[in-house]
């Protein structure tokens, strides 16, 4: 297409020349009709919506342009010509009475400017080259509601090039309440990872330029949410581990910072300390345990887990002491008991006194995809354990070994196959990974409850449930279904085991018709054949919120 073309379509915009259409912005009101306009051809519910919105800007436009560049404009102007026949005209040229007038709503007149905006990306293909991130934000939303062609790649793809910067992150982190929500629209998770990468690399100039600990301690919070789903992704828990001390105290002192349980913030703290123990003196150490919240811990890390840990400065006296004083619930008698305490534990530190952090995990609703190989399995099953020395393990699709929830690790942990075929998987959990050193099988007594689901994934003939073949190949398609689920609920135990250091977590394979022998998988691949796609069995696991 010819440049001077392109630049006579820029020139239409807002402009009568040609133009046999208009946008007519409008936003809600309370209050009498709007005032009588000469009759244009509109759809039935704008004409009935008339009492309740109030005209703020007719735009004139060209319908060719906007139907080809907006899908919701090209739909809407379907819609009108299937509603209102065409008004003949009483003279040569068009007609002002078959004109149409497309109807846009917005949230408040503020937004007019970001619409037009938009609506100029339709005629341009450009946006203001000097529009801040908030700007461009704001006509991203009105591109996504107009379904404009480009606009919101374009935006996006402006948006990942200016938080490269430690300017550009701050900007967008003073504006993330107009980014659409990362668990709904992928692009902006991947701007919070761009953004989290580069912090976690010049964690230094925002450590000397922001002005307080606790604006750097919101700023972290947003770029690492909470703990749980900061452990269960192993790409962002490596970023955690890269932050300096500084960062991390002023993560762990931000009451943004959320948590399925404190458990799950004292592994985040082992890990990091796991990473950063050559460049961690005691006295850091020291300060970064006094900032985990003690009281909030569940009972199985309270009780079980937290007496073992070797480096975590709390004595056997203060500890039994820390308990005493849980358990009292009456608030008179806690007042006395920190009263007859002092000089010995200091009942108003973080480890007595803090209130929880919100309770929430950002990768509510997510499934996290696992996978067996087949291989791994025909080799359970025939008792070839030099193949599977470590016995039938697998992987999470994210590169996880396991994931975590209330300061444990899950991953699934049986999968039992009936006589017909159908299948049942059960979660398991384990002493994570940087305290499997400290306890042992015969120690570890607790339980857990935790708000999850567990699938098995089953496949079938016909992506389309018609058995159709893939347009491309004559490889009939397929689709994949949840064969089995299995929820948890807070009603709900699940008994804790020791742990593991592995790359991976360990299936066990069970059922009446699972006759472990040579040559069993021969017998048995013919049952689980449904389960098998890709040289993979899979499924998912996923955590709910509180």
């Amino acid at each position: 297409m010819s440049k001077s073309f392109l630049s006579y379509l820029a020139g239409l915009f807002d402009s009568d020349g040609h133009s046999d259409c208009s946008i007519t912005f409008c936003v809600e009101v309370e209050g009498p009709r709007a005032p009588k306009r000469p009759r244009t051809r509109r759809s039935s519910s704008q004409h009935q919506s008339d009492a309740k919105q109030l005209r703020i800007k007719d735009l004139p436009a060209h319908l060719m342009v906007l139907c080809g560049g907006s899908t919701h404009f090209a739909a809407l102007y379907k819609k009108l010509e299937s509603e209102a026949p065409t008004v003949p005209s009483s003279g040569p040229g068009p007609s002002l009475f078959a004109r149409p007038e497309l109807t846009f709503l917005l949230d408040s007149a503020e937004e007019l400017p970001y619409a037009c905006a938009a609506v100029r990306f339709i005629y341009t293909g450009k946006l203001e080259p000097h529009a801040s991130i908030a700007e461009l934000l704001q006509i991203r939303r009105q591109a996504t509601r107009m379904q404009i062609s480009g606009c919101v790649e374009k935006i996006d793809k402006v948006i990942s090039s200016r938080v490269t910067t430690t300017a550009g992150v701050k900007e967008l982190y003073s504006c993330r309440h107009l980014l659409p929500p990362a668990d709904e629209v992928p692009s902006t998770a991947a701007l919070i990872g761009i953004c989290r990468k580069h912090l976690t690399h010049n964690c230094g100039a925002y450590i000397a330029t922001l002005q307080s600990a606790a604006a750097l301690g919101e700023l972290l919070a947003w770029l690492f949410p909470d703990a749980a789903s900061v452990l269960s992704d192993p790409d962002t828990r490596l970023q955690m581990q890269a932050l300096p001390a500084a960062a991390m105290e002023s993560l762990f002192r931000c009451d943004a910072f959320a948590a399925d349980n404190e458990a799950s913030v004292l592994l985040m703290l082992a890990y990091w300390l796991t990473a950063n123990s050559s460049s961690t003196g005691s006295e850091t150490r020291v300060r970064l345990c006094h900032l985990i919240r003690l009281s909030q811990l569940n009972t199985a890390y309270l009780h079980g887990l937290l007496p073992k840990i070797t480096w975590f400065p709390l004595t056997r006296e203060e500890h039994q002491f820390l308990c005493q004083y849980l358990a009292e619930t009456d608030a008179t008698r806690r007042k006395s008991l920190a009263v007859a305490a002092q000089g010995k534990h200091d009942c108003t530190s973080p480890w007595y006194t803090a209130k929880p952090r919100p309770i929430t995990r950002t990768d509510a609703g997510k499934p996290y995809d696992w996978m067996v190989m087949q291989q791994d399995l025909a080799a359970d099953l025939d008792l070839v354990s030099h193949k599977i020395p470590r016995g039938l393990t697998g992987t999470f699709s994210n590169g996880a070994s396991r994931l975590v929830a209330h300061g444990f690790e899950w991953y699934p942990g049986g999968l039992w196959f009936n006589s017909d075929g159908m299948s049942e998987a059960v979660l398991s959990c384990a002493v994570p990974a940087p305290f499997a050193a400290f306890t042992s099988a015969r120690d570890v007594v607790g339980v857990v409850s935790v708000e999850a689901q567990i699938s098995v994934f089953r496949w079938r003939e016909g992506g389309r449930g018609d058995g159709a073949t893939d347009a491309t190949s004559c490889v009939p398609s397929v689709r994949r279904e949840e064969a089995t689920r299995k929820t948890y609920g807070n009603d709900d135990v699940v008994t804790v085991t020791s742990g593991s250091t592995g790359d991976g977590w360990r299936l066990l394979l069970l059922g009446k018709c699972i006759r472990k022998e040579a040559g069993a998988s021969m017998r048995l691949m013919p049952l689980l054949a449904p389960y098998l796609h890709d040289g993979k069995l899979s499924g998912s696991v996923t955590f709910w919120a509180h």
